[in-house]
């Protein structure tokens, strides 16, 4: 037996185990387990032991080997072993491979045994596992190899595909597989059965109307959906499934939904008004059109979708209603609807009902009488808000609080992969706690066979390459091309070898990567000569405006260069010389202008090459170091990642314009390696003061196609228009995006308030001249938006006029002014930034 596995010869363990008595099969399974057991990874010699395993193991010594090793039993004599030994397991068995963790496909096995009836078939586990071994294979379709070498699927598999639960695996999925390698899946072969007769085609017509009405969920219907359309049913064919088709109305999910009212249009059958009432509900404007045209002249059931967002269906609603003598019934159900139509819509919908309503406006009044005269002029009252940032104001909130303890150090050293600040707090804490190894012997004992092996390993410039030099006082060895994060690690590894313990200078203090400009004074006192020049040059970039005045006297005694530098920062004399420190200190003094040009070039034929972003100044003072990176990142369409917005939150402008650069790519339909989900938060953080470029980055990430971009955007944009810092939208960059999907990231803004209503309409009143095609999307809400304010538009009224687009027509019909109450929302929002300022 052993030999067999040696050679890797299945079929002789076949043989050796063929007729062998039960007593005898058990008497040989503890040496080929213990076998099994070493010769993890060893896949020839795994799958045969697993052969031989099945005609002497009992279930559950197989199954403590795991699915992974199990699966890779050689199929064709694993089977032959079974069938010849026949343990009462075997149901349990194939069910077991079919849900466990696995290398190889369990199909083959299984279904020998169904085909033997040895066992019953498993149930949607058993499906799953056809349909994963139908996926395509090079270029061609495995499924039609299937069928064809195992015809009797036919019998009963193909039709479970139709109608039954198919698992964790779907058709769709998988032949969206077969598409990306073009194979046949499954959709075709049975396709092709249909067509020659192997699968009866009125049969499979059922089966699939079955499958659908079968709660399937919305993501698999189409594979059935498009099985159905490519057997392409006749008038005939559609009659007489008629009732089928009327079941599906009810379905839970929309396109199944959608489908039936297409498919009951085309047989031309009748509905009962009251089962097209889940197609009137649907979200899908196509579905509940023609769910429209299925009622014929019926009134009642028709309000039903007035509960639809769009304005248009709510208008072919009107539309049908205005054409008819309401009923009692119907009267009442168009009230209930009343709040729930456009502002475009509702005086039609009043003048059915004899009413006219006049909605309430907010009624906002501001006392500003304690907020400071110098806050007042600050923020402009009275006038534009002035781009930020603004001289004074505070931006310090949320504290960021260290590591206290070693037992804290330890928990998070165990995680590996942390959002900022989590990498600096444990780079901080391995500082202030390296003048001594003791911890080695107590909360950080469990990690140092792990911190000893990183050391070994040469990976020393990371979070845990610091720790490992705390612990074999080896220190980290530098590239000259390392980045200043790199540098800025490899200086605590070397701090930590040598046991100088002392805080991190660059550590926030608090969220957005501020630092308390008077805690950075207490740093630098307390690390006396020990100041790293690149953790000192990443400190100041992140000083905060607050209590600078006070950080200023206090940093008065601090001794030498450090000092000079530190007061330059600080607001005090100013330095001379190129270092990167005293660079730094200049910038985060406000003293170095980094002016930054956008440029559309219409020429380009995509978005993302159509936005030209380039920083004017020469880079050649700012060499080295974080600031020294971060512009060159700026400078660098390939780097736009690495321009980190906690590296100087003063300027976040700066990483703004690398986000900006590479924004087109999330504009278009293909994924966006530098879509702006995972920096947008950080170039907006809460309560902080907006750069006008993060601003441009967020109206980009309205049009985004990734969720985390646009869902995001809204959300920030919104907080941004409520708390003052933001009262108007930038229009430069609408031409760039598509407007269907802007429009609905706009809707989201506008309904979520008075004052975010009247900033979308005025952002569409200045742009919607700069969208080339396909405006429609935009233009319905403008309209809408100034039905709901009352007023008309008034810097795009001449462009309006060129248009032919309905809504167009009616927006430069439409006039009246803003209201008073507007600006007195603004200004509301205006001061309640003002008191934040005030109350710092």
């Amino acid at each position: 037996m052993l030999d067999g596995i040696s050679e890797g010869d299945p079929a002789r363990i076949a043989r050796a185990l063929r007729g062998l008595p039960e007593g005898k099969r058990r008497a040989l399974a503890p040496e080929l387990l213990r076998h099994a057991r070493g010769l993890s990874g060893d896949y020839y010699r795994e799958s045969v032991v697993h052969v031989a395993l099945l005609g002497t193991a009992t279930l559950k010594e197989i199954r403590r080997l795991g699915g992974w090793s199990a699966s890779m039993v050689n199929a064709e004599y694993g089977l032959a072993v079974l069938l010849d030994r026949r343990p009462d397991w075997l149901q349990e068995y194939a069910e077991w491979r079919l849900t466990a963790d696995r290398f190889e496909s369990p199909w083959p096995l299984v279904r020998g045994l169904v085909r033997a009836g040895a066992i019953e078939r498993p149930g949607p586990p058993y499906l799953s596992a056809l349909i994963a071994e139908g996926r395509a294979e090079g270029s061609g379709g495995r499924a039609a190899r299937l069928v064809a070498d195992d015809p009797a699927l036919l019998d009963r598999e193909l039709w479970d595909l139709l109608v039954a639960d198919t698992g964790p695996e779907s058709l769709r999925a998988a032949d969206v597989s077969n598409e990306w390698t073009k194979g046949a899946g499954f959709n075709t072969v049975i396709a092709e059965c249909a067509a020659d007769g192997r699968m009866p085609r009125e049969r499979v017509l059922d089966a699939l109307l079955d499958g659908l009405a079968n709660d399937m969920i919305a993501y698999r219907a189409p594979w059935h959906t498009k099985l159905w359309k490519a057997l392409a049913p006749t008038r005939v064919e559609l009659a007489a499934r008629a009732d089928r088709l009327r079941v599906l109305l009810g379905a839970a999910a929309d396109p199944i939904v959608a489908f039936a009212v297409e498919q009951i249009t085309h047989a031309q059958v009748p509905v009962a008004a009251d089962d097209l009432a889940p197609a009137l509900a649907a979200s899908s404007k196509k579905t509940v059109r023609g769910a429209l045209k299925l009622l014929d002249d019926e009134s009642l059931n028709a309000t039903i979708a007035l509960g639809h967002p769009d304005a248009a269906i709510q208008g072919a609603v009107l539309d049908r209603l205005e054409r008819t003598t309401l009923d009692d019934r119907a009267r009442e159900a168009l009230l209930q609807h009343l709040d729930l139509l456009a502002a475009t819509q509702r005086p039609r919908a009043e003048a059915l009902l004899g009413l006219e309503l006049k909605a309430a406006a907010p009624k906002v009044c501001v006392d500003v009488g304690d907020i400071p005269p110098a806050i007042q002029a600050a923020l402009n009252f009275g006038g534009p808000l002035p781009p930020a940032p603004i001289a004074g104001e505070p931006v310090l909130g949320e504290p960021i609080a260290p590591i206290a303890t070693v037992e804290e150090l330890a928990e998070a050293l165990r995680t590996y992969h942390d959002a900022f600040p989590q990498e600096e707090r444990k780079l901080d804490a391995i500082l202030r706690f390296c003048g001594t190894r003791e911890p080695f012997e107590g909360p950080l004992a469990p990690l140092v066979e792990k911190l000893r092996e990183v050391a070994t390993s040469g990976a020393m410039i990371s979070t845990s390459g610091a720790a490992a030099s705390w612990l074999t006082g080896r220190a980290p060895v530098l590239r000259p091309d390392h980045s200043a994060r790199a540098r800025r690690i490899a200086a605590v590894g070397a701090r930590a070898a040598r046991g100088e313990a002392g805080p991190l200078l660059g550590l926030p203090t608090h969220v957005g990567a501020w630092i308390d400009p008077r805690v950075l004074v207490e740093r630098v006192v307390a690390s006396g000569s020990g100041v790293d020049e690149v953790e000192f040059t990443q400190a100041l970039l992140r000083l905060a405006p607050d209590g600078r005045a006070e950080a200023l006297a206090i940093a008065v005694g601090v001794p030498g260069d450090v000092g000079t530098v530190l007061r330059c920062a600080l607001g005090g004399e100013p330095v001379e010389d190129e270092g990167m420190a005293a660079t730094a200190a200049r910038a985060a003094a406000g003293l170095t202008p980094f002016l930054i040009d956008v440029a559309h070039r219409a020429e380009m034929p995509r978005p993302d090459s159509r936005l030209q972003v380039r920083l004017a100044e020469p880079l050649a003072p700012f060499g080295g170091g974080p600031l020294g990176d971060l512009l060159t990142a700026v400078s660098s369409r390939d780097r736009s990642d690495y321009a980190d917005p906690d590296t100087f939150p003063a300027r976040r402008e700066l990483p703004a314009a690398a986000v900006l650069a590479n924004i087109g790519r999330g504009l278009q339909d293909e994924a966006a390696p530098f879509g702006t989900g995972a920096l947008l938060r950080r170039l907006l953080p809460p309560w902080e003061p907006i750069a006008p470029l993060s601003l441009r980055v967020a109206v980009l990430a309205l049009g985004s196609r990734e969720p985390v971009d646009h869902l995001l955007a809204v959300d920030l944009l919104i907080a941004a228009i409520d708390d003052g810092r933001v009262d108007a939208l930038p229009p430069d960059d609408v031409g760039l995006l598509k407007p269907n999907r802007l429009a609905v990231s706009l809707t989201r803004i506008a309904e979520s308030g008075p004052l975010r209503r009247v900033v979308v309409r005025e952002l569409l009143d200045a742009s919607i001249h700069l969208v080339p095609a396909r405006f429609g999307p935009l233009l319905v809400l403008f309209d809408e938006l100034c039905a709901q304010t009352g007023t008309g538009p008034r810097t795009s009224r001449d462009h309006l006029a060129t248009l032919g687009h309905k809504a167009a027509k009616a927006l430069v019909k439409r006039g009246g002014e803003p209201a008073e109450q507007e600006a007195q929302l603004a200004f509301a929002a205006r001061v309640r930034r003002a008191r934040r300022w005030s109350d710092a």
